[in-house]
């Protein structure tokens, strides 16, 4: 009977480490998943603001070409 009972708290302190073990692994997984979440948000918002730059760029580029197009009409006008 002694055997027996040692053999039932042997298998009970296994069950709890392996179930101990298991909560830690999820924990990690988690953890890293989170970690995970947050770097590709700051990817997205470093190509975000990279975008908006560009867009910008492309913007001002756009206003000098329509008033150097604008000049350049003004100039035809005058010449005629």
């Amino acid at each position: 009977m002694a055997k027996e009972e040692k053999e039932a708290k042997l298998k009970l302190i296994h069950l709890v480490y392996g179930l101990l073990a298991a909560a830690l692994m999820v924990g990690m997984a988690i953890g890293a998943l989170m970690n995970q979440q947050g770097t590709n948000t700051g990817n997205i918002s470093k190509n975000t603001d990279k975008v908006d730059t560009n867009k910008e760029m492309l913007i001002r580029i756009d206003t000098r070409q329509e008033v150097m197009i604008k000049g350049i009409e003004e100039i035809k006008e005058k010449l005629k």
